[in-house]
């Protein structure tokens, strides 16, 4: 199998559905259950890379620590 890193790598391109053989031979039971339970969109979307602890969607060890503190500051929100 080759590298599977983006989105699309596990989403059919004619059909627009999962590659469910993908799914499950690449994570566990449990994440593959709730992989399969996201709905895909019906129109073609180029993949990206954005991290959504920044406005710029750009990942920086301070938003990282940031994001890490707010997450231990409030448990209930895990």
């Amino acid at each position: 199998m080759k590298d599977v890193r983006l989105v699309e790598d596990f989403v059919d391109p004619n059909t627009r559905i999962w590659k469910i053989d993908t799914i499950l031979n690449t994570f566990s039971e449990r994440d593959a259950e709730r992989i399969l339970k996201i709905p895909l969109p019906r129109c073609l979307n180029n993949d990206h890379i954005a991290w959504r602890g920044e406005a710029s969607g750009e990942y920086s060890v301070r938003s990282g620590y940031k994001l890490i503190i707010q997450d231990l500051s409030n448990p209930t929100a895990r």
